[in-house]
This record gives C-alpha cells, sequence and structure tokens, in this order.
C-alpha cells in the first residue's frame, strides 16, 4: 500500500470518527434538551397539581359553610313554622 493509500484511509478513518462525535453530540444536545423540557412539563405540572390541591381544599371549606347555613336556614323554617302552628292552635 502506498503512503497516498494509508493517508486516505487515515482521512477517512478520523472523518468518520469526526463525525460520530458530532453525531454524539449532536445526539447528547437534544436530549439536553429533552431532559430540560420535561424538567419544565414536570414543573409546570407541580405547579397545577397545587393550585388544583388549593382548590379542593378552597372547595371543601366552602361546602362545609353551605352545609351550615343549610342547617341554620332549616332551624329557621323549622321554628317559623312552629310559631304559625303555635298561632293556629291558638284560635
Amino acid at each position: 500500500m502506498t503512503n497516498s493509500g494509508v493517508v486516505r484511509i487515515l482521512i477517512w478513518q478520523w472523518d468518520k470518527a469526526t463525525n460520530f462525535m458530532d453525531n454524539s453530540t449532536t445526539d447528547l444536545v437534544l436530549l439536553e434538551q429533552k431532559v430540560s423540557e420535561l424538567i419544565t412539563f414536570c414543573q409546570q405540572l407541580k405547579d397545577e397539581n397545587s393550585k388544583l390541591k388549593q382548590k379542593i381544599a378552597d372547595s371543601e371549606v366552602e361546602r362545609e359553610q353551605l352545609l351550615n347555613n343549610n342547617e341554620v336556614a332549616s332551624e329557621q323554617v323549622r321554628a317559623a313554622i312552629e310559631r304559625l302552628q303555635s298561632l293556629g292552635n291558638t284560635d
């Protein structure tokens, strides 16, 4: 094999190795971008989850208040009915 043949083989191998490194680097950059996007997405989900949990807690508090208000209103209606019945019984 001549020197030019050896040089061509070495250049071809170097070019192949360099392209592999470029592809690997590109793959790593893409992977890093995807991981970064995934981290961002997970943080968004975490924030949304926190907001939803807060809404649930607020809804539970509101529900308790509404139940209490309903109970008070029911007692007032019962009391009014009893007063009306007692007025009717005295005649």
